[in-house]
């Protein structure tokens, strides 16, 4: 009874926080994927009628929530809908991991903790987990895949979990070596269970090769691990490679304060001691305990070795917090493993550990529900005045903050003017990559046709300071100006065609 009104109460605290946070403006990255699913579903082809860094398979997944009709109210409820199914993602993701850590401990206890400790990352929630981006559906698959290995009774059921982590992969690229360990645990099994090693590689192999298929049905391969990968690589490197941007941040400053890495070593030491010294009592399932604790390990490396460390945004963390308070959540039962059998007379006391842990646990999960200053965007008022401006055929090329989803777009390149554009635009002028970007020039950009006077169906474009690593741009718009081609609006960075 306990454990179902403590399972009870955390489910009320999730969803709370989520219908909450569906009130909220778009974020910036919201506004790109909800756009580039639409002109998905509109027949426009990624990478070839316009351009993309995120993976089609993830938009693959948007696409049957976009709506037939048009203006605000329409787009909001697209973006509500988005964010539904974000949410229950990621709820499938922590549900998984809640079982995996019960079967390790036989215990419902720390089950809570974990899920008390992930609810209580607000940073991360407010910035990542929940949030229409490529990391919810990625991690329900992940999470999905590594139990089928962990659980699967049957080579096939293994097989298929390895498979659905290569399809997270595909959807979302950044969690390579958390990946590479599930692959471990996999081959292990795989040498133990000798007579289903042929059932297991066949069933990764269909799963995988019909992720692969799915890419292949929205994209060329080639262009996909192009834009994915590289083009991204470049991005960060343009974006985060200023000295004045990177001293901005401090190694894991948007990391949740009780989840940072020096607690989690801790913890982790104190389940390694209770491995080599109580294994046979304490943990249900050490396979699983150490599933729990590589995981960790390895998305702490990809944190500093695969991001632009120390620049890591708070969304790098969304995987993170699950295996992180994983380990917190085992290292409570990792005490009292180790002090029961020393400490006879206060064994009540040393048996309540995981309770007390889970009362402080339960109090950091409140974060995901004590009010705070709603962010106050004007996105949805911006974008109902930009509609009430434009005509039928009207086009616009607004970086993502002003940008109205569902409007039409004026170029391929539709934003990231700081740092994706100028990305794609080296990339097409280079011999060995020119193969996988159009031939676009900073002259073939609206600001520049328009003053050759093309492109008359752009109606907003963006103001001047966008336009730093764009110089040509820069120098076409300040003509336009000049000459009176072009005004300001009431709206910052938004500037209107004269007609």
């Amino acid at each position: 009874m306990a454990a179902l009104a403590a399972g009870v109460l955390l489910t009320a605290i999730y969803v709370f926080g989520c219908v909450r946070d569906l009130s909220s403006g778009p974020h910036v990255d919201e506004v790109e994927h909800l756009q580039a699913a639409l002109r998905m579903a509109r027949g426009e082809r990624i990478f070839v009628d316009f351009h993309e860094h995120h993976s089609p398979l993830y938009y693959a997944t948007l696409v049957p929530l976009v709506p037939d009709g048009e203006g605000v109210a329409v787009m909001r409820g697209y973006l509500t809908r988005a964010r539904v199914v974000a949410g229950v993602c990621v709820a499938i993701a922590l549900a998984i991991a809640v079982v995996l850590v019960m079967r390790a401990t036989a215990s419902a206890t720390a089950g809570f903790i974990l899920a008390a400790l992930v609810l209580g990352a607000g940073s991360v929630w407010r910035d990542g987990l929940g949030d229409v981006r490529p990391e919810s559906p990625s991690l329900a698959l992940w999470w999905s895949g590594a139990a089928l290995v962990l659980l699967g009774s049957r080579g096939v059921a293994r097989g298929a979990g390895l498979g659905l982590v290569v399809i997270a992969a595909l959807v979302n690229p950044k969690w390579p070596i958390v990946s590479i360990v599930v692959g471990v645990f996999f081959l292990a099994d795989l040498w133990r269970q000798k007579r289903e090693r042929i059932a297991s590689l066949v069933a990764a192999s269909v799963v995988a090769v019909a992720g692969l298929a799915a890419v292949a049905a929205f994209s060329d391969l080639r262009l996909a691990a192009f834009h994915v990968v590289e083009l991204s690589r470049g991005m960060v490197e343009v974006a985060f490679g200023r000295d004045e941007v990177r001293a901005q941040f401090r190694p894991f400053f948007g990391c949740p304060a009780h989840l940072r890495p020096w607690a989690i070593a801790a913890a982790a030491a104190l389940i390694a001691i209770a491995w080599a010294r109580r294994r046979a009592t304490a943990f249900a399932s050490p396979r699983i305990v150490a599933f729990f604790v590589a995981v960790a390990a390895a998305s702490l490396a990809e944190i500093v070795f695969v991001y632009p460390f120390p620049i890591v945004d708070r969304r790098y963390y969304a995987f993170w917090v699950i295996p992180s308070a994983a380990v917190l959540a085992l290292a409570a039962r990792s005490a009292v493993a180790l002090l029961e059998p020393h400490v006879t007379s206060l064994r009540t006391v040393i048996a309540a550990i995981p309770g007390a842990v889970a009362v402080l646990a339960f109090f950091i999960s409140l974060d995901r529900v004590i009010p705070f200053e709603p962010w106050r965007d004007p996105y949805w008022a911006s974008t109902s005045w930009i509609e009430w401006q434009m005509k039928p055929g009207d086009t616009v090329w607004l970086e993502m903050g002003r940008h109205p989803i569902g409007a039409r777009d004026a170029n391929y390149y539709w934003f990231g003017f700081e740092h994706v554009i100028p990305v794609a635009l080296r990339a097409a002028r280079a011999e060995e990559t020119r193969r996988f970007v159009p031939a676009i020039a900073e002259q073939d950009l609206p600001p520049c046709r328009m003053e050759r006077g093309l492109d008359a169906h752009v109606r907003f474009i963006a103001g001047p300071d966008h336009y730093a690593q764009l110089p040509v741009v820069a120098a076409c718009f300040e003509r336009l100006r000049a000459r009176g081609a072009v005004s300001r609006t009431p709206l910052p960075d938004v500037w209107i065609v004269n007609r």
